[in-house]
C-alpha cells in the first residue's frame, strides 16, 4: 500500500478555508482504504489564532485508521521542524496543496527536491486569471522566480478541469506535466432531501462562500436592488476574509428596499450544509472563478437548483434543468432570472430540484475517480 504525505495550510476540524479542506477530506474519505495518508497542517483554523481543542499540537493525531495528521503550532512551524517531520515518514508520494504558501507549498518543494518521492501539486485554482488578479504582481514575480530556479521540475500538477489545465500550461510552461484528476464529492450524500414548498411570490436564497472580492458577495447583494417590488431574502454563510469588503457589502444591504432581507450569518460547518441548503429555494453564487465549487456540488447533491456565474466548471445548467450559469457582465440577466424564480410555482420548482440531483448523479457516474487518483499517485500509469 502506497503512502501519501499531504501538505495543506488548514485541515479538519477546521472548515473556514472552504474548498481546499473539503477537497482533501473527501479524497481521504474515498481513498483511505487504498492508501496510507499522513497530513501536515496547522493547529488553527483559517484566520484564527486559538488552537483546536480536540487535537494535540506538534504531534501525530489519528484521524482515521491509516490516516495521521500532524498539527503544527505557530511557535514550532519552521524549516527545521518541517524537515524533521517529513523525515519521520516513509512516503511514496508528496501531495502539496496550493502554490503561494511558504510553509505548506513552497518550503515542502524545496525540502523534497533531494527525495525520490513522486511530487504532486494541486494548485486549487490559484493559477487562474481571477486568482492572479489579486496581488497579481507579487504572484507573477514568485512564479517567474520558481520557474527560473526549477522549483517545479519533477512535479506533476493535478488538473481538475480543462480550464485549469490551460492555466497550468500558461503559468508554469508548455512542458508542465499535468494530469486531469477531478475533485472527489462528499462521500455520504444520498442525493435526496425533502422538497421545499415553492409558491409564486416567495424566494429564499442562500450564498455559501467566504466574504471576499473573488467570491463576489457584493454583486449578489447588489442584484437585489434590481428586484424592487418582490419579497426576497438572501442569507450569506461564510467567514469574513476581507473586512473592508465586508463593510461594503453591508452598506449595499442597507440600501435595499424594505421587502428585501439580507443577513450575514457567519461561517457554517460542513456537517451543517445539507440541513441549511434544505431551507432555501436556490443557491446564489456569482463567483468570479471556481476550480470546482464544492458549495455548488453540495447544492446539486441535495436537490437545490443554483444560480451561478459562467466562471465555474458547472455549465449549461439551463439545458440540464438544474438552474442557470450567467455572465457577470450582464446583471439584467441575473435580475430576470431572480424574478422568474420568484414567480415560479411548485411544479416547475420540483423539476429543477430533480435536475439538480441529476447533475450530481451524472458527476458520480461519469467520473472514474479511483483509477484517476491511482494514476495521479503512480499506482496505475
Amino acid at each position: 500500500m502506497k503512502t501519501v504525505l499531504v501538505f495543506i495550510d488548514w485541515f479538519l476540524p477546521g472548515y473556514k478555508a472552504g474548498g481546499p479542506i473539503r477537497s482533501v477530506a473527501n479524497m481521504i474519505d474515498h481513498l483511505a482504504g487504498q492508501y496510507r495518508f499522513y497530513i501536515i497542517t496547522r493547529d488553527t483554523d483559517y484566520c484564527e489564532t486559538i488552537p483546536y481543542a480536540a487535537v494535540q499540537s506538534d504531534a501525530w493525531n489519528e484521524y482515521l485508521p491509516g490516516v495521521e495528521v500532524y498539527y503544527f503550532s505557530k511557535e514550532n512551524l519552521n524549516r527545521k521542524n518541517m524537515l524533521r517531520v517529513i523525515e519521520s515518514v516513509d512516503f511514496d508520494v508528496a501531495y502539496i496543496n496550493g502554490v503561494y504558501s511558504w510553509h505548506f507549498s513552497i518550503l515542502p518543494l524545496i525540502l523534497l527536491k533531494k527525495t525520490n518521492a513522486r511530487i504532486v501539486v494541486a494548485s486549487r485554482g490559484m493559477l487562474s486569471g481571477q486568482a492572479l488578479g489579486v496581488k497579481g504582481l507579487k504572484k507573477r514575480l514568485f512564479l517567474w522566480m520558481a520557474k527560473t530556479a526549477g522549483l517545479y521540475k519533477r512535479v506533476i500538477f493535478q488538473s481538475t478541469s480543462n480550464q485549469e489545465s490551460k492555466d497550468i500550461k500558461r503559468q508554469i510552461g508548455a512542458k508542465a506535466v499535468e494530469m486531469p484528476t477531478p475533485n472527489l464529492p462528499t462521500k455520504s450524500r444520498q442525493n435526496a432531501r425533502r422538497l421545499l414548498f415553492k409558491n409564486p411570490g416567495e424566494l429564499r436564497l442562500i450564498n455559501i462562500a467566504r466574504v471576499s472580492p473573488e467570491k463576489n458577495n457584493e454583486f449578489a447583494v447588489s442584484l437585489l436592488k434590481m428586484c424592487a417590488g418582490i419579497r426576497v431574502s438572501l442569507d450569506l454563510y461564510g467567514p469574513v476574509y476581507d473586512k473592508e469588503y465586508y463593510e461594503r457589502c453591508r452598506e449595499q444591504a442597507k440600501k435595499l428596499p424594505p421587502e428585501v432581507r439580507v443577513r450575514f450569518m457567519g461561517p457554517a460547518a460542513p456537517e451543517e450544509l445539507e440541513g441549511l441548503l434544505a431551507q432555501y429555494h436556490f443557491l446564489l453564487f456569482p463567483s468570479t472563478g471556481e476550480n470546482f465549487g464544492h458549495a455548488i456540488y453540495e447544492a446539486f447533491a441535495v436537490g437545490v437548483p443554483v444560480i451561478v456565474s459562467d466562471r465555474t466548471p458547472w455549465r449549461n445548467l439551463a439545458a440540464a434543468g438544474a438552474g442557470w450559469d450567467l455572465p457577470l457582465e450582464d446583471p439584467d440577466k441575473w435580475a430576470n432570472v431572480l424574478r422568474k424564480c420568484y414567480e415560479m410555482d411548485q411544479e416547475e420548482y420540483d423539476a429543477l430540484c430533480e435536475g439538480a440531483r441529476g447533475i450530481a448523479r451524472k458527476y458520480i457516474d461519469e467520473s472514474d475517480f479511483i483509477a484517476k487518483y491511482d494514476r495521479l499517485f503512480g499506482a496505475q500509469v
